[in-house]
């Protein structure tokens, strides 16, 4: 498959906290219709801490993967390990007090793989269907605690341990990297959304809520980044999300028997290599041709 999308959109924001500590790939602003990886890090552990291990996650992982030719699940992996040792490295002498989220996105010609560890989300929204798709599960306690029947939805919007995650990414001296819970999607339409988001853009947002702003047809992709923007101005915490909208998507024999291959430089690079070895391989072939038969005029 070919994917095609509209400009992703980003909110970047603050909050009422002395610091951001959120990281996002594409940076914020700069994201355009031929990116296919997006990453959204909420870091943790107070000023400086939550900051160095979002910011390191997020650059270290865009970095490893944007350098490689093809994507899959395994070549994450590698990356996330790598990214964890960098953490690591960076973090020592600091104590144990920092760690991040993650969310994350990849488009390849297979479909979309979709990662998260802690409670930054992961959304796949149809508003053509009027359905949420798919929502990541949190790696919270609450989460945990409601999963096993011991407090209501309700509770868990005002408990005093909503905001204590189960997996992380940790740094520091006793660093230490959780499983990703990873989702591969393969039925993507024209016309879905999807979204990352941490935890700060939920304060006063449901999963309803996103889901009606979608389906609006009166307003465009900027109008709806704006709403959400508006909409989440007065959270308390650092708030980010990145919007991915699907513009279209084309069937092809080419893609659909093809590895995963991401639109990056390296791609390009590759492309012209076996570009110019081949002007060469027909090139030798033509003149062999011409020998032989000077060869056979002339004996």
């Amino acid at each position: 498959m070919r994917y095609s999308f509209y400009k992703p959109y980003s909110i970047y924001e603050q909050g009422k906290r002395p610091n951001q500590e959120d990281s996002i790939f594409p940076r914020h602003q700069e994201a355009t219709a031929q990116d296919r990886i997006f990453i959204l890090c909420d870091g943790m552990g107070g000023y400086e801490y939550g900051e160095l291990a979002s910011s390191t996650i997020c650059e270290s992982l865009s970095s490893y993967l944007l350098d490689k030719p093809v994507f899959s699940e395994g070549i994450f992996m590698e990356a996330l390990q790598d990214s964890f040792r960098e953490l690591v490295e960076k973090s020592k002498g600091m104590g144990n007090r920092m760690g991040t989220t993650l969310a994350f996105l990849a488009f390849t010609g297979k479909g979309c793989m979709a990662a998260h560890i802690g409670d930054s989300r992961v959304y796949h929204i149809r508003p053509s269907e009027g359905k949420v798709l798919y929502v990541s599960h949190d790696h919270s306690l609450v989460n945990d605690l409601y999963d096993a029947g011991e407090i209501t939805e309700a509770e868990m919007k005002t408990s005093p341990q909503r905001h204590i995650i189960t997996r992380a990414i940790r740094g520091g001296e006793k660093g230490h990297l959780s499983q990703p819970e990873i989702k591969h999607i393969t039925d993507i339409r024209p016309g879905d959304y999807f979204l990352l988001m941490s935890d700060g853009m939920l304060e006063n947002l449901e999963t309803d809520d996103l889901l009606r702003l979608l389906v609006r047809q009166d307003i465009d992709d900027t109008g709806k980044m704006d709403w959400l923007r508006n909409a989440t101005a007065g959270n308390a915490d650092n708030h980010s999300a990145m919007m991915v909208h699907v513009a279209g998507v084309e069937d092809t024999d080419q893609c659909s028997n093809a590895s995963a291959i991401l639109p990056s430089s390296g791609n390009k690079r590759q492309s012209k290599k076996v570009d110019w070895w081949k002007a060469y391989f027909m090139a030798l072939c033509v003149f062999v041709v011409i020998l032989w038969l000077i060869m056979k005029y002339l004996f």
